[in-house]
């Protein structure tokens, strides 16, 4: 057995207190190795991982076991839904004929006493059954600057450069597309939020 095998405890009395310093063990030591870069730790970090839901499954039993699985991890994570669902009760409330495509302004009810606001885009040339994808804003002004709405120069500049109307871009190759706003994004802000920057998070 080595030095590094053993996990050796010192103990000091200062000032009446106990300061304990452990020695890593050897395994611990060969990983970081005085390594400072942050990348290759956590591309070590991540090759050692072994993940508890990664999909082994060969047959259709397997795979259901790891679809609930999977499911109820990503709902607990996520905080859990409302305990009861409630209507939906949608209103439209724009609508605009954009090229190749519908675009309307809809709000509708997620929870008692909340609803949330999204565009729905439909492509003209519509086939049902009509595959669907929900896009998913980053921060920034919420869920326009992915359906392409600009408000200024900057914006549009800013929307341009990083490629950022994927909703749009999805639409135009023939998905249905539900784009929400985010809580704390765009139109779900505090009003003293909007007030202060009508148009960034």
């Amino acid at each position: 057995m080595t030095f590094f095998h053993l996990s050796i405890i010192f103990v000091l009395h200062l000032r009446r207190e106990e300061v304990v310093f452990t020695v890593p063990s050897e395994k611990e030591q060969n990983m970081s190795k005085r390594n400072h870069n942050p990348l290759a730790y956590l591309a070590q970090a991540y090759k050692d991982l072994e993940p508890a839901l990664s999909f082994s499954a060969t047959n259709v039993q397997d795979w259901r076991l790891w679809r609930d699985a999977l499911r109820a991890k990503v709902i607990e994570l996520l905080g859990g839904f409302p305990e009861h669902r409630c209507d939906l009760e949608p209103e439209v409330v724009e609508s605009v004929q954009m090229d190749g495509y519908l675009r309307e302004r809809i709000t509708i009810r997620s929870e008692p006493g909340y609803r949330v606001p999204l565009y729905l885009l439909v492509p003209d040339e519509i086939k049902e059954p009509s595959p669907t994808v929900v896009a998913l804003h980053g921060h920034g002004a919420g869920v326009m600057e992915i359906c392409g709405i600009a408000l200024d120069e900057a914006m549009e500049e800013h929307i341009r450069v990083h490629n950022y109307d994927y909703a749009v871009q999805s639409v135009k190759h023939g998905y249905v597309v539900i784009a929400p706003d985010q809580r704390g994004f765009g139109a779900c802000r505090a009003p003293e939020d909007v007030a202060a920057d009508p148009f960034r998070s």
